[in-house]
């Protein structure tokens, strides 16, 4: 047997071929690596062209549309008024964007569960209360029967009004994304009724370059008059920074036009008051007062839903606590700057004003507790129920008084 005849592992040992002529094959790879290099040159500028005539064609079209502008008036006698109808009463509006943004630990996923049902049942105050609706709902990183409908259930839902969205396409089925899919969506919401699609998260659901402000705005835009002319509300998810932040309208990831478009905001955080409470506050409302709306506190049960094979699961199930003055954003911004708790600052106050006999000017307050900022010393103000008044004279300072305390003259 020949060293050419040798096997190992069943292959012939590999033996150099006598007739290849080195520097031949030296001369090849470099040709071989010259023709890569002029391969990816030519693709290198063809891209670089491609991306000039895009932008061209562009300019070209903005200069068309830009010659053709013209001013439009409209009287504003010929505009009729309308009242605002309220999917949530005084939270969140009917025909527009509506956004719930929070981490990922703070039940927003189950938060949309809860108003999901209370839509099914009647049960949310609004422009339905009393009236059961159907819901649509578009999502993609849970589980519908392990995770979303169990979610459902535990809040009682009627299953036969909600219905979970994807697009057919010939063969394939995938998720549903807009603008791409709104002419799909708004003849499927006329055609049922439904008064409100749940996007959970939102961001992934929509399309565009997500680095360009410009285009994500107009496909926001797009999604916000899609529910305007079908009088129903979107309402997305949204996800937020885990620090950095100091208000919930910074802290939402992805593109800011995302808040910027939607007509009311809804920011959750874990409360720092009570572990395992959350808080649910409203961020933005392009209409009402959102300065009068309380703060809604809340913690997640579990329970056991029974499942088809005659087991059980376990789901969260929101349990509604009292209600606060503190928003989400008061929350984060203490986070931001390193503040003291409010409900410490509340209870010292309580003691200020009583050794005080009951009232102080808010100069005074301000100068013994200089540890706690102007805007800490409101919220526990608020906190603590103590009321405010200017004194009578012309200019005079701001009073603060326990509230079974006579007012100060």
């Amino acid at each position: 047997m020949t060293m050419t005849d040798y096997v190992t592992a069943g292959e012939p040992y590999a033996q150099p071929d006598p007739y290849v002529d080195p520097e031949a094959a030296q001369a090849a790879a470099l040709r071989d690596a010259d023709e890569r290099e002029e391969e990816h040159r030519r693709k290198v500028e063809f891209e670089a062209a491609r991306e000039l005539a895009r932008r061209e064609a562009k300019r070209q079209a903005d200069e068309q549309e830009e010659s053709a502008a013209a001013i439009v008036a409209v009287r504003g006698s010929s505009i009729p008024v309308k009242a605002t109808l309220w999917l949530w009463r005084d939270r969140v509006p009917l025909g527009g964007l509506a956004l719930l943004a929070g981490k990922g630990d703070t039940s927003k996923s189950t938060l949309f569960t809860q108003f999901a049902a209370w839509l099914t049942l009647g049960e949310m105050k609004g422009y339905y209360y009393g009236k059961p609706q159907d819901v649509l709902y578009v999502i993609n990183e849970d589980s519908l029967s392990q995770t979303v409908v169990p979610r459902l259930i535990a809040h009682g839902a009627d299953m036969d009004r909600v219905s979970f969205l994807k697009v057919q396409r010939g063969a394939n089925v995938d998720a549903l994304k807009l603008p791409r899919d709104t002419d799909l969506l708004k003849r499927y919401i006329i055609e049922t009724g439904a008064v409100c699609t749940f996007i959970d998260p939102l961001s992934s659901n929509v399309t565009g370059r997500k680095n360009d402000q410009a285009d994500m705005r107009t496909n926001y835009e797009i999604i916000n008059n899609l529910a305007e002319s079908t009088r129903t509300t979107i309402w997305g998810l949204a996800h937020t920074r885990k620090a950095g932040a100091e208000n919930v309208m910074e802290a939402i990831i992805g593109s800011s036009e995302q808040g910027n478009v939607a007509r009311s905001v809804h920011g959750v955080v874990l409360d720092p008051e009570e572990d395992g409470a959350k808080m649910l506050s409203c961020e933005k409302l392009n209409v009402g007062q959102k300065h009068l709306l309380p703060t809604l506190r809340f913690r997640t049960l579990s329970v056991n839903i029974p499942t088809h094979d005659e087991g059980w699961t376990e789901a969260p199930q929101i349990e509604w606590l009292e209600e606060t003055t503190d928003t989400a954003s008061d929350v984060l911004e203490d986070r931001m700057f390193g503040n003291t708790g409010v409900g410490e600052c509340a209870q010292w106050l309580m003691n200020h004003i009583s050794a005080n006999g009951g009232y102080d000017t808010l100069t005074n307050i301000s100068r013994e507790g200089k540890k706690y900022n102007a805007k800490m010393l409101e919220r526990a103000r608020k906190k603590a129920g103590i009321r405010s008044r200017r004194a009578k004279e012309r200019h005079g300072p701001s009073v603060w008084y326990l509230p079974d305390s006579p007012p100060p003259i």
